[in-house]
């Protein structure tokens, strides 16, 4: 059932954050989430060691989260993972990134290491990977959650050494 106001599913976009774009290969592995959160369709760091994620993301970015629907259904925070959760992580394929400002379609992938979200204006680029579509914003999923900005994100793109 939609909520109300909504007429059509084109009413929320065409994704949200850490959905995965399309059902082509991929590569998908599972973390533990360290002490700090990570978001849907975030870059997600890894600490070699300890097998958990990671923020700031630093030197081992390890791929994108994955949104989980069982997580967002249970919690009233329904945008990532916390402590203890089993984070699954992609490493290759296209999904949607969470992004906080202009991303542009066809340019290297950038993100905020701090945070693991996308922008140009990211000082830390994702290897091999390329924004697909500049960054659309979308309404909240429920009703009275703020919109959010999203972009296509190819990871392991062939074009980009």
């Amino acid at each position: 059932m939609l909520p109300i106001g909504y007429d059509t599913l084109h009413d929320y976009g065409p994704a949200f954050a850490g959905m995965l774009a399309d059902i082509g290969f991929t590569d998908k592995f599972t973390l533990a989430c360290g002490a700090a959160g990570v978001k849907f369709g975030t870059v997600v760091g890894e600490v070699a060691a300890t097998g958990k994620t990671v923020l700031p993301v630093g030197a081992n970015p390890a791929g994108v989260a994955i949104h989980d629907h069982t997580l967002a259904g249970r919690r009233a925070a329904q945008d990532g993972y916390v402590e203890k959760d089993a984070v699954s992580v992609l490493r290759r394929g296209r999904i949607w990134g969470l992004a906080s400002g202009a991303s542009t379609k066809e340019a290297v992938a950038k993100y905020d290491p701090a945070t693991g979200i996308f922008a140009d204006s990211g000082t830390a680029t994702l290897a091999n990977a390329k924004f697909k579509s500049g960054a659309i914003s979308i309404p909240g999923l429920l009703p009275g959650e703020p919109a959010m900005l999203i972009v296509l994100v190819e990871l392991h793109d062939p074009t980009v050494a």
